[in-house]
This record gives structure tokens, C-alpha cells and sequence, in this order.
């Protein structure tokens, strides 16, 4: 899920279920960019903020190390944004942050690789 529709309610139904995993792919580390994929507005970045912070709280309150973050890469982020993305992440549900490249391209891999 990109996080949009993962309500609090939503998440800690999930969770009580015992997956595996529950992945949010965050496609963005700013409201500027989220807007640019998704055309959400600011509004959808917050939202989607709110919902990955309160899916982390409700898989600490279960105990699952099932929650987890994907950050992913596009070629045109640059370093700050993937630094940025990393950390929001991170910050965001003290959980599992996997980074991933969306195109095969050995520029790119190895700043990812640099940053996992």
C-alpha cells in the first residue's frame, strides 16, 4: 500500500491478524513530491504520514516486527531527498526501512546501495 487508505483502524485489524509483513511503499520524502506522483496535494502527504506513523504505533502495541517502510527510487531523486527519505521513514514508525531502485541503472544502485 502507498499508505493513503491505511487508517489506524485499518492497520491494527492487519496486525491482529499476524502477517508476515505489512509494507507501506512511501513514494516520496516531501509533500512537494508526494504531490508530483500522486496529485494529492499537501493534504494527501500528511495523511499518509499520519497513517504509516499510526500503523508503527499499533505494531508496537502488538509486538509485530511485521510493519515496515519502502522507500522507493526513482533516477531523478537526488541525494538529499533520498537521505530525507530514509530518515522520514525511519523517524516515522521506528521500524524496517527497505530501500528499493525502480529502474536498473548502476548510477543509481550504488547510491542506493550507499544509503541501505
Amino acid at each position: 500500500t502507498n499508505g493513503t487508505n491505511l487508517h489506524s483502524h485499518i492497520s491494527n485489524q492487519l496486525l491482529q491478524l499476524g502477517p508476515r509483513f505489512l509494507r507501506v511503499s512511501l513514494d516520496a520524502a516531501s509533500a512537494l513530491e508526494h504531490h508530483r506522483v500522486f496529485r494529492l496535494g499537501d493534504s494527501g502527504w500528511f495523511k499518509v504520514l499520519g497513517n504509516v506513523r499510526s500503523a508503527g504505533q499499533n505494531a508496537r502495541r502488538h509486538g509485530s516486527s511485521a510493519f515496515g517502510i519502502s522507500l522507493t527510487v526513482l533516477p531523478s531523486i537526488s541525494d538529499e531527498e533520498l537521505e530525507r527519505g530514509a530518515d522520514l521513514a525511519a523517524d516515522l514508525a521506528d521500524c524496517d526501512v527497505i530501500i528499493e531502485a525502480v529502474f536498473e541503472d548502476a548510477a543509481l544502485k550504488a547510491k542506493v546501495g550507499a544509503k541501505s
